[in-house]
């Protein structure tokens, strides 16, 4: 920690130098990890979070945030490349992908409702809160791809998990313009969360806001 805070402190002595020590730290950890056979994503993700440590981590999140939306185009791109669907797939497989994505888009919501029930949370910061979190993100495909390249699990198996993982994500968010509208119809089966919830009541009236959801 404190060879890299001696390290970034000459590196913020220009936007330039902030960049380059950056990306060369990152690449320099995934080139090891590719030596040592070990997963290159691992690599850079402990790079990420060994820097996210330092004192300068909000420098560093505002030089490099330009490369979030390309390293996520490339990383979609390349796990295609991964995945390599065909038609048996369609014919024997696809199925249990989309089981998996509707059982990940009704089970969790449940799971989440019963705890945030259990916690105090009102009704409406409840299901705001497990339909924003019921689908698989970004960082469950890497962790899929570090498992395919590792062999934990064969193609099959990955095919199946980024098939289910994607399509959480695409009906998830298509349902993400729409709650406000689900949650006025879900309300009278809800309300008994707002007749228990004085926890969340003693939480709200620290806060300025109100109307608000905290997730």
């Amino acid at each position: 920690s404190n060879i890299l805070e001696k390290a970034f402190f000459f590196f913020m002595g220009d936007g330039e130098m902030l960049f380059i020590g950056t990306m060369s730290y990152t690449l320099g950890a995934y080139a090891l990890c590719y030596e040592l056979c070990v997963s290159p994503m691992t690599g850079a993700y402990l790079a990420g979070v060994s820097l996210s440590q330092t004192s300068y981590r909000v420098q560093i999140e505002s030089k490099i945030v330009s490369l979030q939306t390309f390293g996520m185009t490339l990383f979609f791109f390349m796990l295609g490349t991964y995945v390599k669907l065909d038609a048996p797939f369609f014919r024997t497989k696809f199925g249990l992908a989309l089981l998996v994505s509707l059982l990940q888009l009704v089970v969790t919501p449940l799971c989440l409702l019963i705890t945030s029930y259990r916690a105090g949370l009102k009704s409406r910061t409840a299901l705001y809160t497990s339909l924003l979190c019921n689908s698989m993100g970004e960082s469950t495909l890497v962790l899929q791809v570090v498992a395919f390249q590792a062999g934990v699990i064969n193609r099959n198996v990955f095919q199946v998990l980024v098939c289910s993982t994607l399509g959480s994500i695409l009906l998830a968010n298509s349902a993400h313009p729409f709650l406000d509208r689900i949650y006025n119809g879900l309300k009278p089966l809800l309300e008994f969360m707002d007749e228990t919830s004085t926890e969340e009541e003693e939480r709200e009236a620290k806060m300025p806001l109100r109307s608000h959801v905290v997730i």
